[in-house]
């Protein structure tokens, strides 16, 4: 049967289930949004430097040694001086990526693959957990996919209108937009060229391949252009940022080093893949299933006489893997998740391969039946990234009760990893730091600083970190404690958040060595308060 407009009763039924798909990912990420959870450490810090910076400046060296792409900083700027220095403010252009995401997913899958199967690709990306965690985050991850989306998008169109140059002036200022919008977004534009270059090829086509070469040396000039001046910190060893990111994914590269390339290479593979689409959903054997539909799917691609677009999809997860190999990219769930869009395509195409004529009448219900799986195990595990506590640092009630308390007299301290989110939720966003009288760095004459507690690197995989003290006094705690007790009138407040295990449990060691004690504690997910008194605190 076909409706009015020509449109197959089929198409228009998986048409249909595509779009609830997008609705229910909305609902999800907008879910995420209205929890409102307080900023945790890299969204504080983040937030700090839109907050207090100009549009020039947030192009210079960030502060709190974090990095952004230029467009995103700016679109969170302008979102500041609309609606204030606020999370709901900061989050607002996350979130509209994030719910973009997935009508984006269908536009491009139905470009590439028939309609059942491209329900599939959207069911992947709307129900992500990591998708829907991070449209709620002020960082860029859910820009990246976003931007993965419109390159794809646009390069399709300029294949399908070769004879146009419109297409492709358009596909050129896309390409730079996503330059300055999303850092990963290079390695998406790789297969680009890879796309472009194997179509003129096969083609015969002088022109297109032509155009590919004006369009690489386009991007790659600008992209150039921001090595050597934005991201030039971030690449040098010699500058606070660049020591402070090799030093800190440094067991993130795709290197023989310890835990090894191949324990590295398999949790590459669960971060991109299960952890992405299933999340705590997943079940036994679930990264196995998915690295074989993506197997399958570059298989069936070039079976089919799809070289370009198996090229497209697959060259900027090559791509990825080589700068990680190189030490230039580091691999974890976050900074990778520009390339869901791009697995999820590949997952999805891997049911072409029913299309032999003696199955093919039944590809429509096997597609079915897995995209309803999907939708099952998606759901349930974003459902479940929504509960979790995992990653949670709510410390803005505790902040400003501290906050309250310090306006009586009383002194506080605050940990190396607390000083973000304190600036942020007891409006010190601008606040300079001093020197102490009792050393180290301080907001205030009673307010101090504390250094970094054994600050460890993220790693792919959870292993022992051996910097980590296990709850024992250590040279660090005992000269915190010491100071806190200088700083004390007889009692403090200790302000604690993005804590390493057992920092507050070491540090109340010392305390307790000293002499101090313990009067009053309050927690919350991921953040301390510790009211401490001395019986004879230093004048």
């Amino acid at each position: 049967m076909r409706l009015a407009s020509g449109e197959p009763d089929a198409v228009r039924r998986w048409r249909i289930a595509a779009w609830l798909l997008c609705v229910v990912g909305a609902a999800a990420r907008i879910a995420a949004y209205a929890q409102n959870r307080s900023l945790w450490y890299d969204e504080a810090a983040l937030a700090l430097n839109i907050a207090r910076r100009g549009f020039v400046d947030l192009v210079a060296p960030l502060d709190f040694l974090q990095t952004a792409p230029p467009l995103f900083l700016w679109a969170e700027r302008v979102m500041v001086l609309l609606f204030g220095v606020n999370e709901w403010a900061l989050r607002v252009v996350p979130l509209v990526c994030g719910i973009l995401t997935a009508p984006m997913m269908w536009r491009v899958a139905r470009r590439l693959l028939s309609a059942p199967v491209a329900v599939l690709a959207v069911a992947l990306v709307a129900l992500s957990p990591t998708l829907v965690r991070y449209a709620a985050e002020v960082k860029p991850y859910a820009s990246d996919a976003l931007v993965t989306l419109l390159i794809l998008d646009q390069t399709i169109a300029a294949a399908q209108g070769r004879s146009g140059i419109a297409e492709w002036r358009r596909l050129a200022l896309v390409g730079l937009a996503a330059i300055v919008s999303s850092t990963p977004s290079v390695f998406v534009l790789a297969g680009v060229i890879a796309f472009m270059v194997s179509s003129a090829l096969l083609a015969k086509d002088p022109v297109w391949g032509r155009r590919a070469i004006a369009l690489a040396v386009l991007w790659g000039g600008t992209f150039g252009v921001l090595l050597a001046t934005v991201f030039r910190p971030l690449l040098g060893e010699d500058t606070p940022i660049g020591k402070y990111m090799h030093w800190y994914w440094a067991a993130n590269f795709l290197t023989p080093d310890p835990p090894g390339l191949a324990a590295k290479f398999s949790a590459l593979l669960w971060a991109a893949l299960t952890n992405t689409f299933l999340g705590d959903a997943a079940f036994r054997g679930a990264t196995t299933v998915l690295v074989s539909a993506v197997l399958v799917g570059v298989v069936v691609l070039l079976a089919v006489r799809k070289t370009p677009q198996a090229l497209l999809l697959t060259v900027p997860i090559v791509s990825l893997a080589v700068a990680a190999t190189v030490r230039r990219y580091p691999i974890a769930e976050r900074l990778i998740l520009f390339a869901a869009p791009l697995s999820a395509l590949i997952i999805a195409a891997s049911q072409l391969a029913f299309s032999h004529r003696r199955v093919v009448r039944v590809r429509g219900w096997l597609t079915g039946t897995l995209t309803a799986v999907v939708v099952v195990l998606a759901a349930w595990g974003a459902v479940m990234r929504l509960e979790s506590d995992v990653g949670r640092q709510e410390s803005r009630a505790l902040a400003r009760e501290a906050d309250r308390t310090h306006a009586t007299g009383v002194p506080v301290w605050i940990s190396g990893g607390g000083e973000a989110a304190w600036r942020f939720y007891t409006n010190r966003v601008s606040s300079p730091e001093l020197t102490s009288k009792f050393g180290g760095r301080a907001l205030a004459a009673d307010m101090l600083l504390g250094e970094w507690y054994n600050a460890g690197p993220e790693r792919i995989l959870t292993v022992r970190d051996d910097t980590v003290s296990a709850a024992r006094p250590s040279t660090w705690s005992r000269t915190e404690a010491i100071r806190v007790r200088s700083l004390s009138r007889p009692c403090a407040l200790l302000f604690l958040t993005q804590t390493q295990p057992d920092e507050a449990v070491s540090l109340l060691s010392s305390v307790r060595q000293i002499g101090g004690r313990v009067r009053e504690s309050r927690r919350a997910p991921g953040a301390e308060v510790y009211h401490v008194c001395f019986a004879q605190a230093d004048s």
